[in-house]
Parts: C-alpha cells; sequence; structure tokens
C-alpha cells in the first residue's frame, strides 16, 4: 500500500448500501484475525461478522451502543456509517476470572489488544480496496447502563454457541464491554453540512479534523 493511498484515506460517514464486497475478501479479514498479535498470547476480546443479512442487528448497535453524548453541542451523535455499511466487524470484551489466557486481563491490556487488532484489519481491509470506518464511542452504556444485559443476551444468543464450544464452561457472564467496531464497503463522499438528522439527534456526515501534525519524531 502506497504512502498516497494512505494521504487520500479517511474514514467514511455513510456508505453505499447496494454494494456488497467480494466474500473472499471479508473471510481474508477474518482468518488474519487469528495471527495478530496480543499481549501475552490471550484472548480477550472476541470479534464477530455481521453482514449484508444484519441490518436489524446493525441498527440496534448504533441505536442503542454507538453513539456520543454531546452534552456541550446539546445532541446524541449516532454513528449510522456501521449500519449502512455491508459488513461490520465488531468486537466485544470476555471475561473469566479465572483462566490466564481467556478473559482474564485489566481494562487497560484489553483496550490495546482491541485496537491493535483494529488498526491491523483496517489496514488489511485498505489494502482489499475497501473503505472504512472505525468507531470506538460506545456512550450508550453510560446513557443507559441497564442496555448492557439486553447487549449480553443479544450477543449469548447470536454467539454462545460458538463460544461454549471452544470454552465449554462458557455463559453469558463471559460477555464484556462492547469495543470498536469496523464498517466496511463502498463509502460515499462525505456531505457538504457536518450534521444529518437521525432519531433524536444527529448523525456526523461531514469532514472531521485530519492531524495537525506527524506525530512520529526522530532524534
Amino acid at each position: 500500500m502506497s504512502l498516497e493511498a494512505w494521504k487520500s484515506r479517511y474514514t467514511f460517514r455513510r456508505f453505499d448500501t447496494e454494494y456488497i464486497p467480494n466474500r473472499e475478501k471479508i473471510d481474508y479479514l477474518k482468518n488474519c484475525i487469528e495471527f495478530i498479535p496480543s499481549q501475552l498470547g490471550v484472548i480477550d476480546h472476541i470479534w464477530c461478522v455481521l453482514g449484508p443479512d444484519h441490518r436489524e442487528q446493525k441498527k440496534w448497535l448504533v441505536d442503542n451502543i454507538y453513539f456520543c453524548d454531546d452534552k456541550d453541542m446539546g445532541h446524541y451523535e449516532y454513528f449510522t456509517a456501521l449500519m449502512e455499511a455491508p459488513y461490520v466487524f465488531h468486537s466485544f470484551r470476555v471475561i473469566h476470572p479465572r483462566n490466564t489466557r481467556f478473559g482474564n486481563q485489566s481494562m487497560n491490556q484489553v483496550t490495546r489488544n482491541n485496537a491493535f487488532h483494529a488498526g491491523a484489519i483496517v489496514t488489511e481491509a485498505l489494502k482489499q480496496d475497501l473503505d472504512v470506518c472505525q468507531i470506538c464511542c460506545t456512550d450508550g452504556t453510560v446513557v443507559n447502563p441497564d442496555i448492557m444485559w439486553e447487549y449480553r443476551e443479544k450477543i449469548w444468543n447470536a454467539y454462545g454457541k460458538l463460544l461454549k464450544a471452544a470454552r465449554p464452561e462458557a455463559s453469558a457472564a463471559y460477555i464484556g464491554e462492547p469495543m470498536i467496531s469496523i464498517g466496511l464497503g463502498k463509502g460515499l463522499p462525505n456531505t457538504e453540512q457536518d450534521y444529518t438528522p437521525y432519531k433524536d439527534g444527529v448523525s456526523f456526515t461531514g469532514q472531521k479534523f485530519s492531524k495537525p501534525m506527524n506525530n512520529c519524531v526522530e532524534i
């Protein structure tokens, strides 16, 4: 991937809902995850793939988890790109206090591993000529802490059998906080206006600021 490709890259706020990426590209990304480095070789979070048939699940995540409570702006900002993207790699923390290699890590370590994985997934997706958005804001769990009960139930109902196949002692209590989600597909140009109305708030569909400088220095 060239430097020019990185220079022209940006986070897409909208996706073409009619365009479905080649499934081979998604499978490639899914297979890469097994080999992404993880601190101490632990599994402290899980990635799950939501596809074109999971629009209802993606919308639920946007409406209830992936929004920002912008108190200064007086509105909620919903990350609707996740429900427009044909594919979403959604991640969540796993918790198992008695197992040192599966879900027995501090939140700081989980966050590091999750962010490292997300960076690798985004990089490989760009190499596959996919447009991406990476969303980390999960204020829904702060605005309404009780939503975690419903979130755990939804995740367990969808993926519990797979988790139990890997860890027979697994239960819904294994499901921790929602982490980073990555939308993948064919992006649409950002809008000239910053905000587009959505529900009781807005969706940011414009262009946000780029870095003001290169945050790498050399003596």
